[in-house]
Order: structure tokens, then C-alpha cells, then sequence
């Protein structure tokens, strides 16, 4: 999974991008998205559901696919707020 939040757009629309990491860029983005209007007040997520958010979240972020992104020196970020939120 292309753990790199930057440019989404562009990963998702750019042919060096392997389709089957296009949903899960989507997914990441939704993720990020939803956690960042619970937190800033702006929708009501049910308790189960956050929970499923973060567990997500944690997976992605634990997984060996961004651990190898992370140790070639690619550049990876997150939303401000996200960040933000979470710690």
C-alpha cells in the first residue's frame, strides 16, 4: 500500500500507481477524512465505528509495505490535524 498521504490525486490518477493499491489510497484518504471531522466536531461517528477507523489506521500504519516505504527514505505525511488528533 503506498502509505504516502501527499498528492493523492495524483497517485490515484498516475499509471505508476498498481491498481490494486488505488482503493486502499482511497480508503486511507476516507479514514483520515472521517477521523478528522469527528474529532473537529463536525460529524457523530458511533463508538464501534471510530474504533474500526483507528484499528485501521494502526494496520496501515504497522504494515510492512509503509515500514519498506519508510526505510528506503521515501517521504511520508499525514494530515496536520490528523496528527494532531491522534497523539
Amino acid at each position: 500500500m503506498a502509505g504516502i498521504y501527499c498528492g493523492i490525486h495524483l497517485k490515484l490518477t498516475s499509471p505508476r500507481t498498481p491498481c490494486p493499491d488505488k482503493p486502499k489510497l482511497v480508503l486511507f484518504d476516507w479514514t483520515s477524512h472521517a477521523l478528522t471531522c469527528f474529532y473537529s466536531k463536525k460529524v457523530d461517528i458511533p463508538s464501534e465505528v471510530l474504533e474500526g477507523l483507528w484499528a485501521y489506521l494502526d494496520e496501515i500504519l504497522h504494515s510492512r509495505k509503509l515500514h519498506n516505504v519508510v526505510s528506503q527514505g521515501k517521504p511520508i505525511s499525514l494530515r496536520l490535524t490528523l496528527a494532531q488528533w491522534s497523539s
